[in-house]
């Protein structure tokens, strides 16, 4: 059910939804190189919910994974790792 995930996918990035959220949707369909750059803008753009990355249920699993500690690091947050 990719595409059906797309036709809601795509319209938000296009949008002004937060980063944060088009993040957590590209990592639940299993897009990672769509995750950090969601996440990027997110820093760039200052977003509201960054802060709540940590806790974040849907992200839990990217914690190993340096990209997501670069993120942590620039918000000045700690890993839950």
């Amino acid at each position: 059910r990719m595409e059906e995930a797309h036709n809601v996918l795509d319209p938000i990035n296009r949008s002004s939804f937060p980063p944060l959220y088009r993040a957590i949707g590209h990592h639940v369909l299993g897009e990672e190189d769509a995750v950090f750059p969601a996440l990027e803008q997110g820093l760039e753009q200052r977003s509201d919910w960054m802060y709540s990355l940590v806790t974040q249920p849907w992200l839990l699993d990217l914690h190993d994974d340096p990209r997501f500690q670069a993120v942590l690091a620039k918000l000045h947050l700690p890993s839950r790792s």
